[in-house]
């Protein structure tokens, strides 16, 4: 929701992969919401990894993440980013 961005957080404690989908059925890049990933926390170096309806993103769930906030362009139409996430577990 616009105004409310995520938290830099981590999925634990589990022990397989977080799995994000993207579910919009339609997005706009003017829009925001990335999810941001730290590559390198020591040097502040962030990836992040724009919405697409449909994406699918999985990674650690120890790799430091949050939701990025939603721009005011998704705001003043009333935008909200839906996603799914999975946190996985299973035993050998």
């Amino acid at each position: 929701m616009a105004g409310l961005p995520g938290y830099w957080h981590t999925d634990g404690p589990v022990v397989g992969p977080t799995i994000l989908i993207y579910l919009n059925n339609s997005w706009n890049t003017t829009w925001a919401g990335q999810t941001a990933f730290y590559t390198d926390e020591k040097n502040l170096e962030i990836k992040y990894i724009d919405v697409k309806p449909g994406r699918i993103v999985i990674f650690k769930p120890s790799l430091q993440h949050m939701a990025c906030d939603l721009s005011f362009y998704a705001l003043k139409k009333n935008i909200l980013r839906y996603t799914l996430a999975y946190h996985t577990y299973y035993e050998f």
